[in-house]
C-alpha cells in the first residue's frame, strides 16, 4: 500500500490497487491450480522445491525492482563515517492519534473479521458433517479467489469519492454472504454444494471491494508521512479481530453448539455495519444498498 500511495496520487490510488491485487488475485489462482496438478504428478518433497524455488524468484525479482525511496541526511559540521547504521524505529500509531473516522473504520474491521471468522472457522466442519471432504473447502477456495481476481480492477476503477461507498457496500455483500452460508445449516447433498459455492463467491466479491477500498480511504485520510503506520495498524487490528473470531469459535461451538456460533457471527458482523454507516451518511452518499445498479459505479451490478 505504501509503495502504491507513493507511486499514485489519490485520484488513481483506487484503480493502481485494483491493477496491483488483480495480478496478485490471479497469481493466487494459478497456485492453488499449480498445487493441485503438482500433487497429482510428483512426489511431496519435489512440491517444495519447486515452490521453494518459485519463492526465490520471487525475491530476487523484487530486490531488482522495488527500491526504498531515499533518505537525505541533514548533518552540521558533523561527517558521517565510512559505515553506518540507521535504525528505523517500528511503531504502531497510537489510537488516540487517529481521527474520528479512521477509528470507526478500525472498529467495523475488528467487528467485521471477528464475526466473519466466528463462522468461517466452524464452516469446514459443518462440511464434514454434511459428508464432504477437503475436496470441497478447495473449490470454495477457488471459487472465492477467482470472483476476487475477476473483479479487483473493476472495483478500482468504479471508487466512489475516497472509497467508503464501496467499503460499506462490500460489508454489504459480506453480511450476505455469512447469511447465505448460515442458512446452508439446514441442507443437505447437491443443494449444500451450491449453496456453500454460492456463499463463497460472494465472500471473494467482498473481499475485492474491502481490500481496493480499505487501501483509498487509508491514502485519502492520512499523511505521506503516517499512511504506512496507518496501513499497517489497520491490518494489525484486522487480522485480530479474525485471531479473535477463531478462538472465540471454538468455544462457541462446543457450548451453544455451530447454528448458534454462525448466528454469534452474522450479529457481529452486521453491528460492523453501523459505524460505517455513520461514515457514509456524513459524507452525503445515500444509503439505498442498491445491489442492482451500474450506473456511474453505483451499486454492487450483480
Amino acid at each position: 500500500m505504501s509503495l502504491i500511495s507513493r507511486e499514485f496520487n489519490k485520484l488513481k490510488i483506487g484503480e493502481a490497487t485494483g491493477r496491483f491485487n488483480k495480478i496478485g488475485g490471479w497469481a493466487w489462482v494459478g497456485g492453488l491450480l499449480l498445487g493441485l496438478a503438482l500433487l497429482m504428478i510428483i512426489p511431496a518433497k519435489g512440491i517444495s522445491l519447486i515452490l521453494g524455488s518459485i519463492g526465490i524468484l520471487s525475491a530476487v525479482i523484487a530486490v531488482k525492482n522495488i527500491r526504498e525511496t531515499p533518505i537525505h541526511l541533514h548533518l552540521k559540521r558533523v561527517s558521517p563515517p565510512t559505515f553506518f547504521f540507521l535504525p528505523r524505529r517500528v511503531s504502531l500509531p497510537k489510537i488516540s492519534t487517529l481521527n474520528g473516522e479512521l477509528r470507526m473504520l478500525f472498529m467495523s474491521s475488528m467487528l467485521l473479521w471477528a464475526g466473519s471468522m466466528l463462522l468461517l472457522t466452524q464452516f469446514p466442519m459443518l462440511a464434514k458433517e454434511k459428508g464432504f471432504n477437503g475436496r470441497l473447502l478447495y473449490i470454495l477456495g477457488l471459487a472465492s479467489s477467482t470472483i476476487s481476481a475477476m473483479t479487483y480492477l473493476k472495483v478500482g476503477r468504479s471508487l466512489r469519492g475516497n472509497g467508503m461507498h464501496n467499503f460499506f457496500l462490500g460489508q454489504e455483500v459480506r453480511v450476505i454472504a455469512l447469511l447465505v452460508l448460515g442458512a446452508s445449516i439446514v441442507l443437505t447433498g447437491y443443494a449444500f454444494l451450491g449453496v456453500s459455492i454460492l456463499g463463497y463467491m460472494l465472500l471473494g466479491y467482498s473481499w475485492s471491494l474491502m481490500s481496493v477500498s480499505s487501501t483509498a480511504i487509508i491514502a485519502h485520510k492520512s499523511s505521506k508521512k503516517t499512511r504506512g503506520r496507518i496501513a499497517g495498524a489497520y491490518n494489525f487490528v484486522s487480522s485480530g479481530g479474525a485471531i479473535a473470531g477463531n478462538f472465540a469459535s471454538g468455544y462457541l461451538a462446543s457450548t451453544i453448539g455451530i447454528p448458534g456460533d454462525f448466528a454469534a457471527g452474522v450479529v457481529l458482523a452486521g453491528l460492523s455495519l453501523i459505524p460505517t454507516m455513520k461514515m457514509v451518511k456524513a459524507e452525503g452518499h445515500p444509503l439505498n444498498f442498491g445491489l442492482l445498479l451500474r450506473s456511474r459505479g453505483r451499486g454492487l451490478g450483480l
